[in-house]
């Protein structure tokens, strides 16, 4: 069934919603993962995210569970007040809570003063962006990242073959890291990051030894930063993880200043290897659930 608000069509994301998406993204200095389009499309199945698009304004809107409608926050110009008022009484007909966010400080700031303060927002720890600097981590210099130096050194012991993904090895690529999923909704967003590759503008590489590929990874650049989407490796082959963030960022992402390994999901061994890598930085995240507004 067609749904509208204010007159203008919720439609499916789409590649067509890419050029808008970036030029927002962009204007509005937003490189972190939430609002990166190869995540907004690649994820947009699962979360069945819809898109509101009224030649000014762009807003998404995802329909998460415990009957939450999880919005973005309305990028472009335009009257953003008003735009969100009629997205509450959307749900309000459809019973939905509708909640803002992840947001960025900035982006939090700006709804604070959009709302006079009447929305108040909570951390979301494990939604924050892990940023590191992508010098320090092709060098892996001084003693608390000594441990990762070590693990780098024994992989590229390896008789090792390093290759940028291409129309070639894509489909190799695509298979080694779908075996490794660890979800089925993890195996869907990264097909449709490998079926939509060209289209999506990302950039990967996978590692071989003997033939064989033990490491791949694929990410995405934007401006100073390279967002790294997926990242699968042969866990008995010592460093080969460590060996597919180093070679990457030093063959094909040395000329970045940052690089941007997303969140942990709340997950703890994850949380526990980002943060062993010392970010120079978190982008942290903040969710509000929105007020009656009038």
């Amino acid at each position: 069934m067609e749904e509208y608000i204010n007159g203008i069509k919720l439609e499916n994301i789409s590649l067509k919603y890419k050029e808008i998406s970036d030029k927002l993204q962009k204007k509005e200095g937003l490189f972190n993962g939430d609002y990166c389009f190869g995540n907004i499309y690649a994820w947009g199945v699962v979360f069945n995210t819809k898109v509101y698009y009224d030649g000014k304004l762009f807003l998404r809107l995802a329909f998460g569970s415990n009957n939450r409608l999880i919005l973005s926050y309305p990028l472009g110009e335009g009257d953003k007040y008003n735009l969100l008022k009629e997205v509450c009484l959307y749900a309000k007909k459809k019973g939905l809570t509708p909640v803002l966010g992840p947001l960025t400080e900035k982006l939090m700031q700006e709804g604070k003063e959009l709302f006079s303060k009447k929305i108040e927002f909570s951390r979301k720890r494990n939604s924050d962006d892990y940023v590191y600097l992508v010098d320090a981590m092709i060098s892996l210099s001084g003693k608390e990242l000594h441990p990762k130096k070590n693990m780098l050194n024994s992989f590229l012991k390896n008789e090792y073959d390093y290759e940028k993904i291409d129309k070639e090895n894509l489909e190799d690529a695509k298979s080694f890291c779908l075996e490794r999923a660890y979800t089925e909704a993890e195996a869907v967003v990264m097909e449709r990051f490998f079926d939509n590759y060209e289209a999506l503008c990302l950039t990967g590489a996978i590692i071989k030894i003997k033939g064989k590929i033990v490491a791949a990874t694929v990410g995405e650049r934007n401006e100073d930063t390279v967002i790294i989407h997926i990242e699968k490796a042969e866990k008995n082959i010592r460093g080969a993880y460590a060996g597919i963030n180093n070679l990457f960022l030093k063959n094909d992402n040395s000329d970045l200043i940052y690089v941007n390994r997303e969140d942990d999901m709340g997950q703890e061994n994850l949380r526990k290897a980002k943060l062993s890598y010392k970010p120079h930085t978190m982008i942290k995240k903040y969710m509000g659930i929105l007020p009656v507004l009038e």
